[in-house]
């Protein structure tokens, strides 16, 4: 009973309740509202797929030019089907009395386009990516300035630890050089041969 009640409301005709709403016109019917406005003949298509394709359609050339065929294909996930632009060549010939023209029409391919499946979804918009960044700041803000201070206060800490072997470690060949010829000398007044102070002999 139930899949015969699905069944059901997908059919064109299909007038009914569905999800808590009150179906008044059938599908074919709304669409024939709008054909008939303008002396255009009926849908009379039946079967559920065949009628989808016809109302798809009906929905490319009443939009056209109107921003919504671009949307559609991805919603509808068709892309793959809208790869070849197709044109239609003309061909004028002068008939037997040479007054008038006889036309003929030929489908050519404009152009074969590439379709991926990735291309049926779309990039999420900076707005949005704004407005998880505010929420973001707004929950964790006060943690992450904490976490900064916690930072601040470490980094601190390891420099003040370092900078004595920094310190000892910046001296330089010629100061090790120095060291060694005072050595050598005999004289115990390294710290003062540094500065320039010799001590008497």
């Amino acid at each position: 009973m139930r899949r015969f009640c699905w069944k059901q409301q997908k059919e064109p005709d299909f007038k009914g309740t569905l999800d808590n709403v009150q179906y008044t016109v059938s599908p074919r019917e709304a669409v024939n509202m709008i054909r008939t406005r303008v002396d255009m003949s009926a849908v009379e298509t039946t079967g559920y797929d065949a009628f989808k394709k016809r109302l798809r359609n009906e929905r490319r050339v009443e939009l056209a030019f109107e921003g919504h065929r671009f949307w559609d294909i991805r919603r509808w996930m068709t892309g793959t089907s809208t790869t070849r632009i197709e044109g239609l060549s003309i061909t004028a010939v002068k008939d037997e009395s040479g007054e008038g023209y006889i036309y003929s029409y030929e489908k050519k391919t404009v152009q074969e386009r590439i379709w991926e499946e990735r291309m049926n979804y779309y990039p999420i918009q900076d707005v949005e990516l704004f407005k998880i960044i505010i929420l973001f700041r707004m929950k964790v803000g006060k943690v992450i300035k904490i976490k900064a201070v916690e930072v601040n206060r470490l980094l601190f800490l390891i420099g003040v630890l370092w900078l004595p072997v920094l310190l000892l470690s910046c001296s330089d060949e010629n100061d090790e050089q120095r060291i060694d010829e005072e050595q050598k000398e005999g004289s115990g007044w390294i710290s003062a041969t540094r500065w320039g102070i010799r001590p008497r002999t």
